[in-house]
């Protein structure tokens, strides 16, 4: 068994292939259970620069400037969070106004700036958020398909207006409203 030594967890944060963790990943990834030990440990590690906060209880191995957006919404946002709506229609340029925030789906209702950057989760009953089917899951984030967002949003407004519709495979929105349930 190893020991919880400074360098034993500096060496297990930078193995991992996580770039965000929460304060529960840490404790997992160092075998922590004592919730002040671990609170104790991220306060040194965030103090020394091994470590960068992005708000309460989410932390990095990087500052945010350089970390990638999508990441660091899906860590803020939670677990099922992704990214969809207005970020992956202006991708796919079904939409062309520009638009402020990076947009998520979520488990909460919530707004977050952090440095220049402007985070929007929208809330989804956790029986629609917890079906996969149209989401891309990568290694550090989550994300829509081009349908599965055009299906989200619709969700979310009914009769949103889509500058073109053209990228949208419209028997596959079908085909994931029907998946999802909604």
């Amino acid at each position: 068994m190893s020991r919880n030594t400074p360098g034993n967890n500096l060496a297990k944060l930078l193995k991992s292939t996580s770039n965000t963790f929460s304060l529960k990943d840490l404790g997992v990834l160092w075998d922590i259970s004592n919730d002040k030990t671990l609170a104790t440990i991220v306060y040194r590690y965030a103090k020394k620069g091994y470590l960068y906060r992005l708000r309460k209880g989410i932390y990095s191995k990087f500052p945010f400037i350089n970390l990638d957006y999508k990441e660091a919404g899906c860590a803020i946002f939670g677990s099922g969070a992704y990214l969809s709506t207005e970020s992956v229609l202006v991708t796919y340029g079904v939409i062309t106004q520009s638009i402020q925030d990076h947009t998520f789906v979520g488990g909460l209702s919530q707004s977050v700036k952090i440095g220049e950057e402007s985070f929007l989760c929208r809330k989804m009953t956790s029986r629609y958020l917890f079906n996969r089917t149209g989401v891309i899951d990568g290694t550090n984030y989550s994300q829509a398909s081009l349908e599965r967002a055009v299906a989200d949003m619709l969700y979310y407004s009914p009769k949103y207006y889509f500058d073109t519709e053209k990228p949208i495979n419209w028997d596959k929105v079908k085909e994931i409203k029907s998946l999802v349930g909604y």
